[in-house]
């Protein structure tokens, strides 16, 4: 079932799908086309009033971490195993134009806030990354363009990215313009000045990112880079931070208990942020979600496309064990 669900998720040549259930039946529709630049210009630029609805007395507390961020573009193309993202929003990036996104900063900045919190998306710096072969995009079955390698089409510059940050950040008000959004690690690493141009002028003392794992076989099953390819990234991170005079941090997302996890994988991470010194540790537990390739291995015991076996553990207890060594 997971298989013909991610097999046709491509909007260009996806089934409807149909499922009987009982003498009923559930009929999943094929994804919605992207949409183009116009089209999502057109939604940003209704008039949102930034506001909680007045049936939230008090507000909304979490509308504070957001209420000066932008969101530039829709769509993943990561499709990380353990996330759903690529279902809910396709895995084509659908970008705003960058007048559109100057537009509501000058907004931002016209009604006092100086510092734009973020600028970004499900990954920040996938911003304006396309197929560059119209044909091979229609007729597409990957569910990423990057992993286990990147595909020949996918044209993913991040001069786009730094340079729509860098004009942001020269509009009158505008001080500061950082990157809250999580950033992807290995399309940085495709064009060094970004990492350079990140570490000068757009992360707020610590940067997102999520490595997620060590092992190498836990790393394939997340459809993940390997560990060393966060190293570089964090290796070049740290020494532009040092030679612009900041001391700002990276701060790695990591999952503990997922399909495939033993003893022996997750005392790798207790190693590995012990040797690195790491101290933010932001670090979850697997929890099966809906629709997530991850949930299908943990239930049924193998990967969908491969029918490799695969144990999961399923005491929550051990999985917290494994945590709190690590904690």
């Amino acid at each position: 079932m997971t298989e013909l669900i991610y097999s046709n998720l491509n909007p260009y040549n996806a089934s409807p799908l149909f499922q009987e259930a009982s003498g009923r039946g559930v009929l999943i529709n094929p994804p919605a086309f992207p949409m183009t630049s116009e089209e999502l210009d057109l939604v940003y630029s209704l008039p949102y009033r930034r506001l909680s609805h007045p049936a939230y007395q008090g507000g909304v507390p979490a509308l504070k971490v957001v209420e000066a961020s932008i969101t530039s573009h829709r769509g993943c193309y990561g499709a990380c195993s353990f996330c759903s993202i690529s279902l809910h929003q396709g895995k084509f990036i659908q970008s705003r134009s960058e007048k559109s996104i100057r537009g509501e900063a000058e907004k931002l900045a016209a009604s006092g806030k100086k510092t734009i919190t973020d600028v970004g998306g499900p990954s920040a710096n996938m911003y304006a990354s396309f197929c560059s072969d119209r044909s091979a995009m229609k007729n597409c079955r990957r569910q990423s363009c990057i992993f286990p390698n990147q595909c020949q089409h996918l044209k993913a510059s991040q001069k786009d990215y730094s340079e729509l940050l860098k004009n942001i950040l020269s509009l009158k008000g505008i001080k500061n313009v950082f990157i809250n959004s999580g950033v992807r690690y290995d399309l940085a690493l495709l064009e060094e000045s970004f990492i350079r141009d990140l570490a000068r002028c757009f992360t707020p003392g610590q940067l997102s990112g999520a490595p997620e794992h060590v092992d190498d076989n836990i790393l394939k099953l997340m459809g993940k880079p390997l560990i060393k390819v966060y190293d570089d990234f964090s290796a070049k991170f740290y020494s532009y931070s040092q030679k612009a005079g900041k001391s700002q941090h990276l701060m790695p997302y990591f999952i503990v208990g997922h399909p495939g996890a033993d003893d022996k994988s997750e005392n790798k991470i207790a190693t590995y942020f012990r040797e690195n010194k790491i101290r933010m540790r932001q670090i979850q537990e697997f929890y099966p979600t809906p629709m997530t390739i991850s949930t299908s291995i943990y239930y049924t015991g193998q990967v969908p496309f491969t029918g490799e076996l695969v144990k999961s553990e399923k005491k929550l207890s051990v999985i917290k064990k494994w945590k709190g060594k690590i904690l």
